[in-house]
């Protein structure tokens, strides 16, 4: 009800806040009353509990939309073990290219001097010699990843930057990654989210990255 009394800066405190007390971690699935296809072979699932604890908070996941849709048309999980393992590979890559790029924007709100956007302070910088490891074995591979991921984020931060300017260029856009929303049931987690000075929003999916 206060929404109209709130800066953009105050929402983006509330929700970086409010990410704090989930954490995702692997929990038996049995008594979620879920899709049963949902669960992995030992009837465990990967959902958002409060942290420092195997509670879940939320029942379901915003990625259990596109799954369900599957196993409805399908029936079932008709991967082979072959593509089960493929698929878990490329899951771990994907988070560490979110890693990456995370990292990549937060660096830049922290170098940008256009006073276009409100520098983070809920941001941890983590090793960089790790994302890289973890982006690619080879250390001049991830190099070059790491570099057309940068140029692909900088055009990101380049068009928030440009809808601040018009909304009102004497104050400045608030950039959220990787934080968590939901609704009384489903968790979700957001690439990347901004709120303009007007508190206008919007949402970057990086899996087109990936």
């Amino acid at each position: 009800n206060n929404l109209d009394n709130l800066s953009n800066k105050n929402i983006g405190d509330i929700i970086s806040s409010i990410s704090k007390l989930f954490e995702t971690k692997l929990v038996d699935g049995k008594d979620l009353k879920l899709n049963k296809g949902l669960l992995d072979s030992s009837g465990k699932i990967n959902r958002y509990v409060w942290a420092g604890t195997n509670q879940v908070a939320f029942t379901n996941r915003a990625t259990d939309v596109a799954k369900n849709a599957d196993l409805k048309k399908y029936g079932k999980d008709t991967r082979t073990e072959s593509e089960k393992e493929d698929n878990l590979i490329k899951a771990e890559k994907g988070t560490a290219i979110h890693a990456v790029a995370e990292y990549i924007m937060q660096d830049l709100i922290e170098k940008d001097t256009s006073g276009l956007i409100e520098k983070n302070t809920y941001y941890i910088k983590p090793d960089i010699k790790k994302l890289l490891f973890n982006l690619n074995s080879d250390y001049d591979e991830a190099v070059v990843i790491f570099n057309k991921l940068k140029i692909g984020i900088k055009e990101i931060l380049e068009q928030i930057k440009e809808k601040q300017l018009k909304a009102d260029p004497t104050k400045k856009a608030v950039i959220l990654t990787e934080r968590t929303i939901f609704d009384v049931q489903t968790g979700g987690t957001v690439d990347l989210m901004y709120i303009l000075s007007n508190k206008k929003a919007g949402i970057f999916d990086y899996k087109s990255i990936n």
